[in-house]
């Protein structure tokens, strides 16, 4: 079992942070990876910078025969996808 956290606190272009979390756990299931299950979803605040806007979490735990350097990549495409925009640790992001 291995278990990933998406988290989104912006929004942009393509809708707001629900669709974010919910367009990556879509394009999640397009890959040869099964959700085994899905958490609640919850607001926590941002982290370690609280004036910037508060994130919608929630964790996967999934199944894959897929590698885990496979996975990272994988995950990667999804966020650019997302327009995840690589900055500085911590700064808010879509996805």
């Amino acid at each position: 079992m291995i278990y990933i956290n998406i988290g989104s606190n912006l929004s942009s272009k393509q809708g707001d942070r629900f669709y974010h979390l919910n367009k990556s756990i879509s394009l999640i299931n397009l890959q040869q990876i099964k959700i085994v299950k899905i958490s609640s979803i919850y607001e926590t605040p941002s982290y370690p910078n609280k004036k910037n806007p508060k994130f919608l979490n929630v964790c996967l735990a999934i199944d894959s025969k897929i590698t885990p350097d496979a996975l990272i990549k994988i995950f990667k495409i999804i966020e650019k996808k997302l327009n995840r925009n690589k900055g500085q640790k911590n700064q808010p992001r879509t996805c």
